[in-house]
């Protein structure tokens, strides 16, 4: 068979290519890149005298609800996008031609460049600004955002500027709304087939492969070599080409019969949806873009086919990755999974379940149309074993495909103390790299949320009595929502209790209901991760609590705490209330993250009351017996609370008898949890040092500070058998980075 290269050079080569890549999507009736959910009707080529300016490919189709939809791609090997680009200059001027049009701006029209590239970092301020456009609300909000110092980048802002330049150079309107209206419109796609070892090419072959019904992967490159050739004659002729006369070209080969997956494929994108519209990430209306944390991501995702986004309960690892996908989504397909959304027992399943016909191998050639796909995975902590097996199943897929990625949230003391649960096979072939750290928010990300609400403004400030708590992006995002005339919480734990006491709400004539909804909902998430089953009595308090923010609702009143904060929250309040732990926890197994941290904030719950020694003595009491990681949990509530220091100092004389016993097992409990290699926390912040010592430990959060100011106001009074413990807190302190790294 001819080659294509043959025919002409390697721009002509690269766009027959891309041309090939969208015939045989719609060959395989799979979405058309930068029409995701949108099904392939025809493709054209070269139609520039018919009314497309941006004429290299124009693919026809419609969108799930019928709708009709256009995508028009001009076809540049090379272009930088740059102001003094010449290239850019001529597509923007071919975009002008479009905007003229009337009909362009009424219909599910859209435009994009399909550029080559040898690795897979992209130009991604581009990128960026294309996709703050698509997902910003109206002009005045996405121009805002671009020109505050801190939020976008100067590549973003040069991007536009440069556009709109060439905007008013063509004679095209160029004021912020008509910018921001094309922008929205506008895809940049990068296809690597000029790359040694593409990825899209071997993709290209796969795809090939399931089209045919016999020949193995000598017939796939052979069916691959004759639709480049076919892409460069519809060139020649300007032609179009429907799926029926497509097989019609291709009678030459045995072709296998249609695999009729949109409605699988749809059910899938449907959940991921819902998946990603259970994540918050917006505080008082303001959406915070955390793009340095974006960026992180993307600068693993160049190391690794696997990355894991970590960080303490409630720092917005699930809001990073909702924006990744948000991303990625107007491009391609992403598949989100997460707990209580998602079919049980492994892939077999999950295929008869969605209808799916076909092998995992297939499932994630689907997802990755013509280039990259992620496979997101939110809160690997709190996957029941069931839903486990299927995220290993696609996990394992993932691994065998050349260009999908996995990207998983996690707490950040996921996987330390247990076994990883995902296939270690799997991560070893897509190849891990160091998590990428998500703190509290920083200096940046404050200012930006103090300029975009006055109400942020005053509970971030520095006098606010809430002060302690309010770094925190849930815990923000749920005092935001407080009338004022309520007292402020000081500390997570009191924020907790009086969630708790007004079960979220307020004390009207109702609040027995709805705290009797969440008692029972606590009490069935202890045995259980499937959602709870309300009863009928409890419509009126569901309601309020779906409202509030607190439930999140299956339908069906199906219910379940909408963040595993609350989770925690209502726990810890179960215990507290109950003076310990009753026979409803598995006291002599590991205990679970969540009920962990619960567990924990129980513990400061009782250690901030007048009497917290007492209530602190008897949840140790109620642990006689159980596993480690439960009285661990207690003991590291003494170092953990806002209140620390002042929480030592009343239990001192507990922690200093019988020869400082308690203390003795703080100290070794801080030792181990609470240091963190230092190479391992400066990879996770991206940064790259030399000559630091593999072994050396830094403190991973305030907690070993805590311990080191209540030694020196007790030192005289330190039992001589503790001296041993005190000074290896001390030298893990003073050798470590007290600025923590």
């Amino acid at each position: 068979m001819t080659s294509p290269a043959s025919t002409g050079g390697s721009g002509v080569l690269f766009e027959a290519q891309v041309g090939a890549a969208y015939l045989l999507s719609m060959l395989l009736d799979v979405d058309a890149r930068g029409l995701p959910n949108c099904r392939i009707d025809s493709i054209a080529l070269q139609r520039g005298q018919e009314g497309y300016p941006l004429d290299d490919i124009i693919v026809h189709g419609e969108d799930r609800s019928g709708r009709p939809t256009t995508l028009e791609i001009q076809v540049k090997r090379s272009i930088t996008f740059a102001p003094s680009d010449q290239v850019f200059q001529d597509v923007v001027r071919q975009v002008k031609r479009v905007m003229d049009d009337p009909a362009f701006w009424l219909g599910h029209h859209h435009l994009a460049v399909a550029l080559a590239r040898s690795t897979q970092k992209i130009e991604a301020a581009y990128q960026d600004v294309l996709n703050w456009a698509r997902n910003t609300e109206d002009a005045a909000t996405f121009h805002a955002r671009l020109n505050r110092q801190g939020e976008a980048s100067d590549g973003m802002r040069s991007f536009v500027s440069t556009f709109r330049e060439n905007l008013k150079t063509a004679g095209a309107a160029h004021d912020d709304d008509s910018i921001w209206r094309i922008l929205r419109r506008f895809h940049i796609l990068v296809f690597d087939f000029t790359a040694t070892d593409s990825a899209t090419a071997e993709l290209m072959h796969e795809r090939a492969l399931r089209a045919l019904e016999s020949g193995g992967m000598e017939g796939a490159r052979n069916l691959w070599s004759r639709l480049t050739a076919l892409s460069l004659e519809i060139t020649g002729n300007a032609g179009l080409r429907t799926r029926d006369s497509l097989r019609a070209d291709l009678s030459a080969f045995q072709l296998a019969g249609s695999h009729n997956n949109r409605q699988a494929l749809a059910a899938l994108a449907e959940e991921s949806r819902l998946a990603l519209s259970d994540i918050n990430d917006e505080v008082s209306g303001v959406k915070l873009m955390r793009k340095r944390r974006v960026d992180a991501v993307r600068e693993a995702m160049s190391r690794s086919r696997y990355i894991e986004i970590r960080g303490e309960a409630g720092v917005g690892k699930s809001g990073v990755l909702r924006r990744l996908a948000m991303d990625l989504s107007s491009e391609a397909q992403v598949l989100v999974l997460s707990p209580n959304r998602i079919v049980e027992r492994g892939w077999v399943s999950m295929r008869s379940v969605i209808g799916y016909d076909g092998v995992g191998r297939d499932l994630m050639n689907d997802l990755s149309l013509s280039g990259a796909a992620v496979v997101f995975i939110d809160s690997l902590d709190f996957f029941a074993d069931a839903e486990q097996t299927t995220v290993k199943d696609i996990v394992r897929f993932a691994a065998e495909a050349p260009n999908i990625w996995v990207i998983a949230t996690a707490r950040v003391e996921f996987a330390k103390t247990e076994p990883h649960w995902l296939p270690k096979e799997a991560l070893a072939r897509l190849g891990q790299t160091d998590p990428v750290l998500i703190e509290e928010l920083n200096g940046e990300e404050v200012n930006e949320l103090k300029e975009s609400a006055h109400r942020l403004s005053l509970l971030l400030a520095d006098f606010h009595p809430a002060r302690a708590i309010v770094r925190n992006l849930f815990r923000l995002s749920r005092l935001a929502s407080r009338p004022d005339n309520e007292p402020w919480p000081a500390t997570e734990a009191e924020m907790a209790k009086q969630w708790w006491d007004l079960a979220d709400g307020r004390s009207d004539s109702d609040l027995r209901e709805r705290a009797r909804l969440l008692r029972s909902l606590t009490e069935h998430s202890l045995s259980s991760t499937l959602p709870y089953e309300a009863e009928a009595e409890d419509t009126q308090a569901l309601n309020k609590l779906v409202a509030s923010g607190t439930l999140r609702d299956y339908g069906n009143d199906r219910v379940t705490f909408r963040h595993d904060v609350l989770r925690e929250w209502a726990i810890a309040n179960l215990v507290f209330g109950e003076r310990g732990f009753g026979s409803r926890f598995q006291l002599a197994e590991r205990a679970n993250p969540d009920i962990a941290r619960g567990a924990e904030l129980a513990a400061r719950m009782a250690l901030e009351q007048t009497d917290g020694l007492e209530r602190w003595q008897a949840i140790l009491a109620s642990l006689a017996g159980s596993h480690e990681t439960w009285r661990r949990a207690a003991f590291l509530a003494l170092v953990r609370s806002e209140l620390s220091i002042k929480i030592l100092v009343k239990v001192s004389v507990a922690l200093l008898a019988n020869d400082g016993a308690l203390f003795r097992d703080l100290a070794r409990y801080v030792l181990a949890i609470e240091f963190e290699f230092a190479l391992d926390r400066m990879r996770a912040k991206g940064i790259s040092l030399d000559g630091i010592p593999p072994t050396w430990k830094v403190p991973r959060n305030s907690s070993c500070a805590h311990l080191v100011a209540w030694l020196l106001l007790i030192s005289d009074a330190l039992p001589p058998a503790a001296l041993f413990e005190t000074v290896k807190v001390f030298s893990a302190y003073g050798t470590s980075d007290q600025r923590r790294i």
